[in-house]
């Protein structure tokens, strides 16, 4: 009986060992104290390291309370340790941990005056907190040390990247490819800086199917762009849009046409605010002026705030509105908040002004947007998430028998949606996303799916496909929808 007992407490022992090192995410060995003295196969085990590798996949896998938990452990355990340290640094500083990342870096730089290493991770805070005129100090300072340092350069263009100088950014990125030809990273950066801010065009075509009375809306488009500096843009942006529906139902036929283009500039003010403006018009079923104007500010990195107002633009859907001279104003504020942990929030409020006839007010709709979404794991990439959409609108006119384009006066939308998203190789991606969705108000429920699919074509043509269905839509005919889009990209 003694014996046992004996070997009974020798497993609660082992457990609670094993329940110690599950807690902190470490190697069991390693967690109690243990180097390489163990060995496998004969090999000596070298924990220290497995815990390290094991710190930083759970922080390139953004499971940053699980990989915080075991940098502590390995700083603790290792309060000397320079790589732990460097690592550890760069941990905080790459998930937006300023304030505990600072001290650390202070006392490294303390106690290792001559650590290059220690030098670019302050750089890479200076860049992180928006502080770039520092940040390039201490990089242009370390290239001049070390010319020959592919890793110098790179940190160097990745600074000038966030600090909005693009330009600087790709001569940087050229002499890192001269130094090390076959970095990947730097390649792949070049061709995003080109496709970004370099002159393309896209064209886009989307067919609009309403099932239920037949209603088609076909929109062909054409998007120049073109740099003017370093830090404006000029675009153009042309839309042909044909809107048809049969008579039939109780429904009028519509047959009408538009042309529409908006000509404008963007501005990069500063790395954090963007504004743009544009004016333009349009022609067919009906005519027009119209203006555009739009600012956005990054407020951290994944966290930025944006404002849009269009004034007299074309109103076509519901197709009703094509044949009476339809246009609107709106006024869009959203919110993008997104963190380390692949949870993001977007906010969206939207104001709308309608009116006929060119003068004639006929209503006003004003609409709320929340979408709460979260990442489970990549790659590849499946996340979840939950939204909320409310619309409401009041016509203008009181007498019930004006009602020449039908509006739907109160929705509100309870969503749930899943996407699942891979990227087998450089060239292509594919995703899928379905969801359910319940209209408490007007007591509707339906389901929507969306696959799509992206092809890239070398390094100068990108081609998008994609189809949606929904069973229900949030129009008052209702029923069944489909929506096919393509899109093709040319950059220069």
């Amino acid at each position: 009986m003694n014996v046992i007992c004996f070997y009974r407490s020798i497993m609660y022992v082992c457990l609670a060992f094993v329940l110690m090192g599950a807690g902190t995410g470490l190697p069991i060995a390693w967690g109690a104290g243990g180097g390489n003295e163990d060995a496998q196969d004969g090999q000596p085990v070298n924990w220290r390291q497995m815990a390290l590798i094991e710190a930083r996949i759970l922080g390139r896998l953004q499971r940053v309370p699980e990989a915080m938990r075991c940098f502590k452990a390995l700083r603790q355990a290792y309060p000397a340790d320079t790589e732990i340290r460097e690592a550890y640094i760069f941990f905080l500083i790459e998930h937006g941990y300023y304030d505990l990342a600072q001290p650390e870096l202070s006392e490294l730089m303390e106690m290792e005056p001559a650590n290059v290493r220690a030098r670019r991770l302050q750089a890479r805070l200076y860049t992180g907190q928006a502080q770039f005129g520092r940040s390039f100090s201490v990089l242009e300072h370390l290239s001049t040390l070390y010319p020959h340092d592919a890793g110098i350069w790179n940190d160097y263009a990745a600074a000038r990247m966030d600090g909005g100088q693009w330009v600087d950014a790709l001569h940087h990125y050229s002499r890192v490819l001269e130094l090390d030809t076959d970095n990947r990273d730097a390649r792949r950066a070049v061709h995003d800086i080109l496709r970004q801010y370099g002159p393309r065009t896209v064209f886009d075509h989307r067919r609009y199917e309403q099932i239920a009375d037949d209603t088609i809306i076909d929109t062909a488009s054409l998007q120049m762009v073109r740099p003017v500096t370093e830090k404006s843009r000029l675009f153009i942006d042309y839309r042909y849009i044909d809107a048809k529906r049969p008579q039939g139902g109780g429904s009028t036929g519509v047959d009408g046409c538009l042309s529409d283009v908006l000509a404008g500039i963007r501005l990069q003010v500063d790395p954090r605010l963007t504004a743009s403006a544009a004016i333009g018009g349009y022609g067919g079923a009906a005519d027009g002026t119209s203006l555009m104007v739009k600012g956005g500010y990054q407020l951290a990195p994944g966290r930025d705030i944006n404002a849009e107002y269009q004034v007299n633009r074309p109103w076509y859907d519901p197709v009703d509105a094509i044949t009476l001279d339809g246009e609107y104003d709106r006024l869009r504020l959203s919110a993008n908040w997104n963190v380390d942990s692949g949870t993001g929030l977007f906010l969206q409020g939207e104001d709308w002004r309608y009116s006929l006839q060119g003068a004639q007010s006929y209503g006003r709709r004003q609409t709320l947007l929340a979408v709460l979404s979260t990442r489970f794991f990549l790659p590849p990439e499946l996340s979840i998430g939950y939204s909320y959409y409310q619309s409401w609108f009041r016509y203008a006119h009181d007498h019930p028998r004006y009602r020449p384009v039908a509006m739907v006066e109160n929705q509100g939308w309870h969503s749930l949606f899943g996407t699942f998203s891979h990227r087998p190789c450089e060239y292509w991606f594919w995703g899928i996303s379905a969801g359910w969705r319940y209209d408490h108000i007007r007591r509707m429920k339906g389901w929507f799916l969306q696959p799509s699919i992206s092809l890239r074509l070398g390094n100068r043509m990108e081609l998008d496909g994609g189809y949606e269905y929904a069973s229900e839509s949030t129009s008052t005919v209702g029923g069944e929808t489909q929506t096919w889009n393509l899109s093709l990209r040319l950059f220069f």
